[in-house]
C-alpha cells in the first residue's frame, strides 16, 4: 500500500501519494546529471541540520552542474512538488530542511570561477564555502 505525504506548497496543502513520488524519483533521474536519492537513509540524513528543527524531505538531489540543478527545479515545478537549495550559504538553524526537494550543492558544484583582487569580488558555484 503506498503511503500518504502531505506537501506544503504556499498555504495550500496537497496530497501526493507513493505512486507520485515514485513518479517523481523517476523523472528527476532521467533529466538531472547527478545523483538523486529518496532513500530512507539520505532523507534521514537531510531531515535536520545544525538545529533540533526536524523535517524530513521528500528527495535529495545532489547535482553535478548548475544546468542539472536547472533541470531539477523544472521537474519538481512539472510535479508541484516543492524544492528548497541547501549548501554554501544557507542557514543552520532549521531554514535548509523542510518537506521538499533538497537540491545541494556542496558535493559537485564547489568551483570558484574567478577572483578579482582588485575589486574584492568573486564568482563561485552555490556549493562554494567561504574561509576567511
Amino acid at each position: 500500500m503506498a503511503s500518504t505525504h502531505t506537501l506544503s506548497t504556499g498555504t495550500a496543502r496537497t496530497h501526493t501519494s507513493g505512486a507520485a513520488i515514485a513518479r517523481l524519483e523517476r523523472d528527476l533521474a532521467d533529466v538531472v546529471d547527478g545523483e538523486v536519492r529518496f532513500d530512507a537513509g539520505t532523507r534521514g540524513a537531510y531531515s535536520t541540520d545544525g538545529w533540533n528543527f526536524r523535517q524530513v524531505p521528500i528527495g535529495v538531489v545532489l547535482p553535478r552542474t548548475v544546468e542539472a540543478g536547472a533541470a531539477a527545479v523544472i521537474v519538481c515545478r512539472k510535479h508541484g512538488v516543492p524544492l528548497l537549495s541547501r549548501g554554501g550559504g544557507t542557514s543552520l538553524a532549521g531554514q535548509c530542511t523542510n518537506t521538499a526537494v533538497v537540491i545541494d550543492w556542496s558535493k559537485y558544484c564547489y568551483r570558484v570561477h574567478n577572483v578579482d583582487r582588485e575589486t574584492g569580488r568573486a564568482w563561485w558555484n552555490r556549493g562554494s564555502f567561504w574561509m576567511s
